[in-house]
């Protein structure tokens, strides 16, 4: 196989460049941001209903979960060692 079969044909290298800068200059559209000037911010948890700044949820719950994934998922990881290994 010659290098030129395996480079491929330049033409089709400069049409895909092409394509992708008239994608990303003519398709895309302007990003819009919020205006810069300050604004008030409401008070306490914007997730909450008037409450306070706080957890929201149940943030033990959810620190026990992952710990349990990360038990399991290092059993898993022994068991398959163990069970891969050569004899």
């Amino acid at each position: 196989m010659n290098a030129r079969a395996r480079l491929g044909h330049p033409l089709r290298g400069a049409l895909l460049a092409a394509a992708t800068a008239v994608f990303l200059v003519v398709l895309t559209g302007p990003v819009l941001a919020v205006s810069p000037s300050p604004q008030p911010v409401g008070v306490g948890d914007t997730r909450s209903s008037g409450s306070p700044p706080s957890f929201v949820g149940q943030p033990i719950l959810a620190a026990i979960g992952v710990i349990a994934l990360g038990v399991v998922a290092a059993g898993a990881t022994i068991l398959y060692v163990r069970l891969t290994q050569e004899r």
